[in-house]
């Protein structure tokens, strides 16, 4: 998941996730890349993630994983017309966003 500042512009937002919680790993920045997403983990329960899109901060991923076939729901709360949130699948497990994992 990436959560990117479009226009320049300060987001504030609120994501809530259903995870199992990871204490003490939670880094002060999601990351910017995939490489340094935030390993959230094997999805199974609910927590909440806070943090900042920017002029300073642009993107933050998310990684996180499913056991199996699941119910997924996620919602951000908080966010103005200058951000966006895209959800990807890492169908061919490269590690790599690519435009046709995009979920929609």
């Amino acid at each position: 998941m990436k959560v990117t500042d479009l226009y320049y512009k300060t987001n504030n937002y609120e994501l809530n996730f259903t995870v199992a919680p990871n204490p003490g790993n939670l880094a002060n920045d999601p990351g910017d890349n995939v490489t340094t997403a935030y390993e959230i983990g094997t999805l199974s329960g609910s927590s909440i993630f806070k943090d900042y899109v920017g002029p300073l901060d642009k993107t933050d991923y998310y990684k996180f994983s499913l056991n199996g076939i699941s119910s997924f729901s996620a919602s951000v709360i908080g966010l103005n017309g200058s951000a966006n949130v895209r959800l990807y699948a890492d169908l061919n497990e490269n590690g790599l966003i690519e435009s046709s994992e995009s979920v929609d």
